[in-house]
């Protein structure tokens, strides 16, 4: 015997409104199906507080995302001055190695435009697979990888934080890959040029 679905859905804004018709059914007729008038109110009552509890936490991942955002761009923003003041105090007369701890700005100091940046994809045959080449510069901490199949659409693969990724899944000619930079776990930059394969 086949399993039966659970008429309560497993995805939150699903649940809310099925909730709402099942309340709203049962005020128009609950009562002829055993239901009380109480029982219609109870049932009224949690669905509001659940609703209300859904709209404050989808105002507070809006919130979140915009903080997010907010804060990669002012992070993007204060690190291209710091590196053009290090810079400018590194090339002082009086700058000394003493200087550069007390500032915290011992190392190459070498500008990436973050926001600009994209990673450059190569693709070798491997017996076991494609792999799939990338440069992160010393300076970010991995990519976040894309594969689109011919007639597909472009799904996320994996994130890695070392070139090479090996793709061990078959793949047909004009399977495409690309990439973004990530920074910790931000996703960062602009995404790389198609990296295609060709069998």
């Amino acid at each position: 015997m086949a399993k039966k679905k659970d008429f309560i859905d497993h995805v939150m804004e699903n649940r809310r409104l099925n909730g709402k018709t099942f309340i709203d059914q049962a005020a128009i007729d609950g009562t002829s199906f055993d239901l009380s008038a109480d029982d219609v109110i109870d049932m009224t009552s949690k669905w509001h507080h659940f609703d209300d509890d859904m709209k404050a936490e989808d105002s507070l991942r809006s919130q979140l995302a915009t903080a997010v955002s907010n804060r990669k761009a002012s992070d993007i923003a204060f690190e291209k001055v710091e590196r053009k003041y290090a810079a400018r105090i590194k090339k002082s007369n009086a700058y000394t190695e003493g200087v550069g701890h007390r500032y915290n700005i011992i190392g190459e100091g070498e500008f990436i435009d973050v926001a600009n940046s994209k990673p450059v994809l190569t693709l070798v045959q491997v017996p076991h697979g494609w792999e799939i080449d990338f440069n992160l510069h010393n300076f970010f901490s991995g990519v976040k990888i894309w594969r689109q199949r011919p007639g597909g659409v472009k799904t996320f693969l994996a994130s890695d934080t070392s070139s090479p990724y090996i793709d061990n899944e078959a793949q047909v000619d004009g399977t495409k890959y690309s990439a973004f930079y990530l920074r910790g776990d931000d996703e960062v930059g602009k995404e790389s040029d198609d990296a295609n394969v060709k069998v």
